[in-house]
C-alpha cells in the first residue's frame, strides 16, 4: 500500500485573489514553497502529488472542481519553474479535511490550500 508523505511543511498557500482562476500568480508567499518543491524534485528524483483543498463555502461539486483547478494551476507553476510534467500528480479533496474547522474568514483562508507530498511504499 502506498501512503502520502508530506515534506517540507508541504503547504503552498494560494493567494487570496486566486480563488477562481486557473493560473494564479505565485509571486508572493507561495513562491518560496514552490522553489522548495522544485529543489526536492531535483535532489530526490521523486514524483510529487499536489493535494488541493477548499473552504466549506459552495457545493461539494463546485469545491472539488475548484480544488482541481488550484492543483492544476500549482502544477503549471511548477512546470514553469522547470519540473517535468510526468513527475507531478494532482488530486482535489474539495472541502474535505479542513486545516481549520472554524466558520470564519481566517479559517476559510487556511483551508484554501495545496499540499505537496510524495507517495512512498
Amino acid at each position: 500500500m502506498k501512503k502520502l508523505v508530506v515534506f517540507g511543511g508541504g503547504l503552498v498557500l494560494v493567494p487570496a485573489g486566486c480563488a477562481n482562476t486557473r493560473k494564479p500568480e505565485y509571486a508572493g508567499a507561495g513562491m518560496p514553497k514552490l522553489q522548495q518543491v522544485i529543489s526536492f524534485m531535483k535532489q530526490e528524483r521523486k514524483n510529487v502529488i499536489l493535494a488541493s483543498f477548499t473552504n466549506e463555502r459552495g457545493t461539494e461539486g463546485y469545491n472539488r472542481a475548484l480544488g482541481e483547478r488550484r492543483a492544476q494551476a500549482t502544477r503549471d507553476a511548477l512546470i514553469g519553474l522547470g519540473a517535468l510534467p510526468a513527475r507531478i500528480q494532482t488530486v482535489s479533496f474539495g472541502l474535505e479535511m479542513p486545516a481549520d474547522p472554524g466558520h470564519n474568514e481566517a479559517a476559510w483562508a487556511k483551508n484554501r490550500r495545496v499540499e505537496t507530498g510524495r507517495l512512498v511504499r
